[in-house]
């Protein structure tokens, strides 16, 4: 807050969300991952990564490099980023732009449910997967979204946010 708001007293309210734009699901936390310990060497390796530009070269990395048997745990943000800091935008609404860049606002356009099919194709076995957000998708929202995102079934379009837990062949 800047000196400026401060001494005006008054406080921005941000107006209300509207109600297709509200959670409707969301899940509980992992309860519980395989044991790292019962990997043969005992070890872990972690790698984070915030804005993946190519998901499905990274996948493939790490397949790759796990042995058989590592267990990854990915949390996967599919909303516009831009979103965060202004609720106004719609969730969703980086999908309305036309683009062939595979990153729009620094956001990875797959949707989360899309990563499931990617791990499988490079040789995971997918373990678990939380929708821990799901949203409705108003009816003008989805009639403005582009191609490929426009024709997705929605049980895949509504999750901005998943967590999915894998195991290497």
């Amino acid at each position: 807050m800047n000196e400026g708001s401060r001494q005006s007293g008054g406080s921005q309210r941000q107006p209300p969300r509207p109600p297709s734009l509200t959670p409707v699901t969301r899940a509980p936390p992992i309860r519980r991952l395989p044991k790292i310990g019962s990997h043969p060497s005992g070890q872990a390796r972690v790698t984070l990564g915030s804005v993946v530009h190519d998901p499905d070269a990274v996948i493939a990395e790490m397949a790759r490099t796990c042995r058989a048997g590592a267990v990854g745990s990915h949390a996967i943000d599919g909303m516009d980023h831009p979103h965060y800091g202004s609720p106004a935008i719609a969730p969703l609404e980086f999908l309305t732009e036309e683009s062939e860049e595979r990153l729009l606002h620094e956001c990875n356009r797959l949707r989360p449910l899309q990563f499931v099919e990617m791990f499988e194709r490079h040789g995971f076995e997918v373990l678990e997967v939380q929708r821990h957000r799901s949203i409705d998708i108003p009816a003008p929202l989805r009639e403005r979204m582009v191609d490929p995102w426009r024709s997705l079934p929605t049980e895949v379009l509504e999750v901005i946010h998943a967590h999915l837990v894998v195991r290497k062949r």
